[in-house]
This record gives C-alpha cells, sequence and structure tokens, in this order.
C-alpha cells in the first residue's frame, strides 16, 4: 500500500508523462491494426511505481550496471549475480558490499541488482540501516512490516549504525538480521567498514558469512564527480522517459502475466 506522500509522487509522474503523451493522448493505451497496446507512457508509469514503492532513492533509477565506474572483476561478479537472481532470492542468497572509501559505487551497484528484482516481479524495498533501527522503536514499524513483505531487502549504511555506542544495539541488530536471514530473506548489504570491522562493532560477522557473499571494493571515490552531476541536475528534471528507464519497463511490462500469477497464489494461500 503506498503512502500518501507516494500516491502524490505517482500521480505526478503519470501527470507528467501519461497526460502529456503524444501517442495515447492521455488514454495509457493505443489502437493499432485494431490491436490494443500498451503505451510506452503508461509501461515507464507503472515500472516507475514499482521502484516508488521500493524505496530507491531515483538518484539510481536512471543508471545502468554498464555506465557504472566500478572495479571490472566487482561489475562481473555483479552482472553474474543478477543473471542468477531468481536463484538468489529463492535460496535466500544475499551479497555483502564493503569497502573502506567512501563512493566507490556500493549502493549503485545494490541498487542496479535491485531495479533486475523489480523487472523481473519481485518484491524489493531499500532502506538505511538507522532508519530501520529507529522504525523499530516506532508503534506502527512501517518500515519494518514493508521488509516482513519483501522478497529482496537492500540494507545501506551499516556502518552508520555500527559506530553508535548504544548498550543494546549490537544485541537488536543482530537479532534482527537473523530473523530476515534465517527466514530465508535475500539480503543485500553495503557498509564502508570491512567485515572484521562491524564484527567487532556488533558482532554479527559470522552470522552474516553464512547467509551472504562478500565483495570487498577498492577504488577511486566518485563522490565529487557525482557532485558536479548533481549541480547540472538542477537544471533539469528526471527525464522518466529515459532509455534506461524504458528498456527496464519494457522488460517489466513483459512480466506482467508472472506478477498476476503471483498475487493469485499469495491471495489464495496455494
Amino acid at each position: 500500500m503506498l503512502s500518501q506522500k507516494e500516491t502524490e509522487l505517482i500521480y505526478k509522474i503519470k501527470e507528467k508523462i501519461v497526460h502529456n503523451c503524444k501517442i495515447c493522448k492521455g488514454q495509457g493505451r493505443y489502437i493499432k491494426n485494431e490491436i490494443m497496446f500498451e503505451c510506452q507512457c503508461m509501461k515507464n508509469t507503472m515500472y516507475i511505481l514499482d521502484l516508488i514503492k521500493s524505496n530507491i532513492p531515483s538518484d539510481y533509477w536512471n543508471l545502468s550496471l554498464k555506465g557504472l565506474k566500478v572495479e571490472k572483476d566487482v561489475k562481473n561478479e555483479v552482472q553474474y549475480y543478477i543473471e542468477h537472481i531468481d536463484n538468489a532470492i529463492e535460496k535466500g542468497i544475499g551479497l555483502f558490499f564493503t569497502c573502506n572509501t567512501r563512493g566507490v559505487g556500493k549502493t549503485s551497484l545494490a541498487c542496479e541488482i535491485a531495479k533486475e528484482a523489480i523487472v523481473k516481479r519481485y518484491d524489493v524495498y531499500y532502506n538505511l540501516m538507522q532508519s530501520i533501527v529507529s522504525d523499530k522503536f516506532t508503534d506502527n514499524q512501517e518500515i519494518i512490516q514493508k521488509i516482513k513483505n519483501s522478497e529482496l531487502i537492500i540494507i545501506d549504511e551499516m556502518d552508520k549504525v555500527a559506530m553508535k555506542k548504544e548498550s543494546n544495539l549490537s544485541s537488536q541488530i543482530e537479532n534482527f538480521l537473523r530473523e530476515l536471514l534465517s527466514a530465508g530473506k535475500t539480503v543485500i548489504m553495503c557498509s564502508n567498514m570491512s567485515l572484521k570491522e562491524i564484527e567487532e562493532k556488533i558482532e554479527i560477522g559470522s552470522l552474516i558469512q553464512r547467509y551472504v557473499t562478500i565483495i570487498e571494493m577498492e577504488g577511486t571515490d566518485y563522490s565529487l564527480e557525482k557532485n558536479k552531476k548533481l549541480k547540472l541536475a538542477l537544471d533539469t528534471e528526471i527525464d522518466y522517459l529515459s532509455e534506461n528507464i524504458s528498456n527496464n519497463a519494457n522488460r517489466h511490462h513483459k512480466n506482467k502475466e508472472a506478477y498476476y500469477k503471483k498475487e493469485y497464489y499469495k491471495n489464495y494461500n496455494l
């Protein structure tokens, strides 16, 4: 279920790309040779709807794995994981991206995997570890509920929580992750700390190693380069009809039947 903020955003996007579409004239569909076709604007809107539901930041929507500046070996490993995403989610095999340098592409890689899972119609959810921990102390636990309903979970900035010196934080994080991983959830984590440092701070290193593949990254901090792009982005809006979004949206649309089948089995507890 979408929050009010998410609902407002998707209506805003739909108004921008569907209502102004010259092909379908705002209908989302068009007829050609007496056959009804879904318009590209509507395909993109439905894919973007799932991106919004997943909480993946819009900065990552237009990215592609091919265009990321990361180590070749790491990119190949992520590409292999993406090609086997069905097995990864079925068997609960996750990843742990670690590097003591910021801005090397850990979150970008995690989001590329997440987008591929969305294209294949899996339920995906992204958030920061701090937000997850904070939500555990609220009454409604909206984030925790979204995580429980997801098949692939991206947990970013593990290190920022690990640096906190709260007495019971370590056991809370350990219990939370143990519950997720032992339930067969596929979890991808990103941290600027090494696994050894994480283990020293919150004692979950051995737990992580049992359920996820560790990817240790090295490389250049591209934050300054990204900041320059952000300044340029101030003059432009997100291109909701970009090539990358449209390509993913077309594949997302082709998997619509798989989505309806999954929803059918879920609703009838089959």
